[in-house]
């Protein structure tokens, strides 16, 4: 393990973390590799200590509804600050803020779940990639 590459803060994930290079400049890690860490080093070393404990790995359903539960708290808690913003004058933003988080939303036609295993060729889509003709062949 590097300098600092213990157990990692949950915040991390979301806003980075502050961090010295070797010539001894601070900059913030991405979150993405802060992510990427975390998939990498601390989940298996939790689900290694999961099984050792005796209890058993989460299940997809469980993530599935744990996600649906989140998202909806997430929900209620960006309409709560919209409705704030709007009540303290600033509408335009809270408008824009509205527009802009029902706009983006995730939903399931806009994600492609994504495999735990390799696709079938009858799963893989067509590309099509422009040839020039060779007349007289």
């Amino acid at each position: 393990m590097g300098p600092g590459r213990g157990s990692r803060d949950p915040c991390k994930c979301k806003r980075g973390s502050p961090t010295r290079d070797l010539s001894g400049h601070e900059r913030t890690t991405s979150t993405e590799c802060e992510y990427e860490w975390y998939l990498k080093s601390d989940k298996p070393r939790h689900e290694l200590l999961r099984q050792w404990c005796g209890h058993r790995a989460v299940t997809f359903h469980e993530r599935l509804t744990a996600a649906e539960a989140e998202v909806r708290r997430l929900d209620i808690l960006v309409a709560r600050l919209i409705d704030s913003a709007r009540v303290k004058g600033d509408g335009t933003f809270a408008d824009i803020m509205e527009e802009e988080h029902n706009k983006e939303r995730i939903t399931p036609d806009k994600v492609r779940p994504i495999p735990d295993r390799p696709l079938s060729p009858q799963e893989i889509p067509a590309r099509e990639v422009p040839v020039r003709r060779r007349w007289g062949y």
